[in-house]
Parts: structure tokens; C-alpha cells; sequence
């Protein structure tokens, strides 16, 4: 395989003019840093879970910025193939969630399930909805996901472990999940249809990933579909335990010592061949 080193700023104290402007406090940045060197954040092109970057030889250190700020300096070795696939933008950026407010979702006290949405993509008042669908058969905490790059995707993040995965069953059509899942997706494409028809904006050019998170025990699993029709991400959640369960059965056995591995499955749902499949 082939490397290349890509070193930069991925985050800085200094103000940016995202979501009407936005600074972050130097502690979350630390945090951040603390993050990267115990290997917990996964790389993506474009924030794009579909397009996932191997990534090795990684060095985080906070460094003083030309504003005055102070910056989170990354040097990793990137696979060249994973780095040109992702296109052409070459810079960093990072992304941050933040829970809605008490008055609009309570969070509750050993949630089972979290639906994170990508702000000004989709509104609070959706999330809120299909959260409510949710609760009506697990614990669910919702959030919104701020991106800070050029074009945003539209996300929908599904964290869950294992159990709640199997749960889901063949009769998916029953599942208060996918309920809450079918009207994000929904009201995403009438409200994309609307700006579309009214001139206004944003509206992504892509259609939404819907990514699930999923906690296996000794392993991670992530996977996403692009789609904005309800029968593909049907299809998708049917199918996905079983991918999953295939998937992890194939990985190599864990190096001792490494027990802060990344995610260790990756999974692309590809609409035509109906099916789940590992993007390398």
C-alpha cells in the first residue's frame, strides 16, 4: 500500500463564520487533541462516513496559531488511494455534536439508543418527532452534529450496541426505529423540495447518509446509506445485523496492547446490488 504524510491545522480557538459564528473553547480543544492520540476519531473525506481514510502514524500537538489562537496540528500518514478518492478538497476540518435542549428532549437516564442530526440540514423539530416515535420501545437521547467544511453533508447518526441492532428483527416494518428513521428521511426531501421550488437555501446536492454506529462487543461496526427513498433504507436495515455479523467474523484477531482500536467495520450500502459491502 501506498502513503503519503499530510500534516496541518484540524481545529483552532481562533472564531470562524460557520452557523453564524462559532468559537471554540480551549478546552474542548484539548479534548480533542487527547481524542486523536488515543485513537478514537475516524478520518472521512468530506465528513462522508462512505468514504472512510486509512490512517496511520499519527501525531496530534497543540501549536499557537497566526491569530493569536491556539491550534490542534495533526502530521498522519494517509493512504494515497482512501486520500484521492475523497476528491479534492486537501484541508482539515472537524465536526461537534451538542445535545438538544432539556425543554425540547429530555435526555434520559441510561439511553439505549442516540439519533444525532446535521444542523441546518434538518430541524430540531423533526429530530424531535422521530425521537418521540423512538421512545416508544428504547431510551433515545438526541443531538445535533455541526460541520465545519465548506458543503456539510446531511447526516443522520444511529449509535447503538448490539442487542438493539438484532432487535430490529426481519418484521423491520414494526420497529420504532425505523419509524423515527422513515420521517427524517421524509421530511428531509420535502424540505429540499421546498427551498428547491422557493429559491432558498441551503439545500445539500446529495442526498442524506443515514449512518449506523454500532457497539459489537470486541468490535466496532459503521455503516452508512446515501439514499432519500424509505424502501432503500428499508432494505438497508433488514439486511444489516448480517453484514455486520459477516463482517466481524472476517476481521484479524486484536494486537495485544491496542485497546483503543478504531471502528474495525466499515460498511457502503450500494442500492443496485442491494447490498452491503466494504468500501476497501
Amino acid at each position: 500500500m501506498s502513503w503519503k504524510r499530510v500534516v496541518g491545522f484540524v481545529a483552532t480557538t481562533d472564531p470562524i463564520k460557520a452557523y453564524g459564528g462559532v468559537r471554540l473553547a480551549e478546552e474542548a480543544l484539548r479534548s480533542m487533541h487527547d481524542q486523536f492520540v488515543r485513537g478514537e476519531v475516524p478520518m472521512n473525506g468530506h465528513h462522508d462516513s462512505l468514504l472512510p481514510i486509512r490512517t496511520r502514524n499519527l501525531v496530534a500537538s497543540l501549536r499557537p496559531t497566526e491569530r493569536g489562537g491556539l491550534g490542534l496540528w495533526l502530521e498522519v500518514d494517509v493512504h494515497e488511494d482512501d486520500w484521492e478518492r475523497s476528491g479534492l478538497a486537501r484541508g482539515w476540518s472537524y465536526s461537534a455534536q451538542e445535545n438538544l435542549p432539556p425543554e425540547e428532549w429530555p435526555t434520559p437516564s441510561q439511553p439505549v439508543v442516540s439519533v444525532t442530526i446535521a444542523a441546518g440540514r434538518f430541524a430540531n423539530i423533526d429530530l424531535v418527532a422521530a425521537l418521540q416515535l423512538i421512545n416508544r420501545e428504547f431510551p433515545v437521547t438526541g443531538s445535533r452534529l455541526f460541520q465545519f467544511s465548506a458543503l456539510p453533508p446531511a447526516r443522520v447518526i444511529v449509535e447503538m450496541g448490539w442487542p438493539v441492532l438484532v432487535a430490529l428483527g426481519p418484521n423491520l416494518a414494526a420497529s420504532a426505529i425505523w419509524d423515527g428513521l422513515k420521517l427524517l428521511v421524509l421530511r428531509f426531501q420535502v424540505r429540499k423540495d421546498r427551498a428547491r421550488e422557493s429559491g432558498t437555501g441551503p439545500v445539500p446536492i446529495d442526498k442524506p447518509i443515514v449512518e449506523f454506529h454500532v457497539a459489537g462487543g470486541d468490535f466496532r461496526a459503521t455503516a452508512a446509506v446515501r439514499t432519500d427513498n424509505p424502501d432503500v433504507l428499508q432494505k438497508a436495515m433488514e439486511a444489516l445485523s448480517d453484514s455486520i455479523k459477516v463482517a466481524a467474523a472476517q476481521l484479524p484477531a486484536p494486537v495485544a496492547g491496542n485497546e483503543t482500536r478504531p471502528p474495525s467495520v466499515y460498511l457502503g450500502y450500494d442500492d443496485e446490488g442491494q447490498g452491503w459491502t466494504q468500501p476497501h
